[in-house]
């Protein structure tokens, strides 16, 4: 069994979706704010700059507001027998 993680659309691998996002360079209003944040606190580092591309697929993070999509793939390796 394998499980990928793919955008919400399906079409690419969320790997492929977090270099696209990566290579914009947005702004946000509180962009300052956060960054002397993180530097008051290193702890809060991880909230920031984690990504779902770091989730192990035996243990996946759900975060509220975020709406993730999957392709389960399952291939047995030897057909059932089947009784008539």
């Amino acid at each position: 069994m394998t499980i990928q993680e793919v955008s919400l659309s399906g079409n690419m691998p969320e790997e492929e979706v977090i270099a696209r996002r990566e290579s914009m360079k947005w702004k946000g209003q509180d962009d300052e704010l956060i960054k002397e944040k993180l530097e008051k606190d290193p702890s809060l580092k991880a909230v920031y700059k984690t990504t779902h591309a770091e989730d192990l697929m035996s243990e996946i993070t759900l975060v509220p507001q975020a709406i993730r999509a999957f392709v389960l793939s399952y291939n047995p390796s030897e057909s059932p027998a089947f009784v008539l």
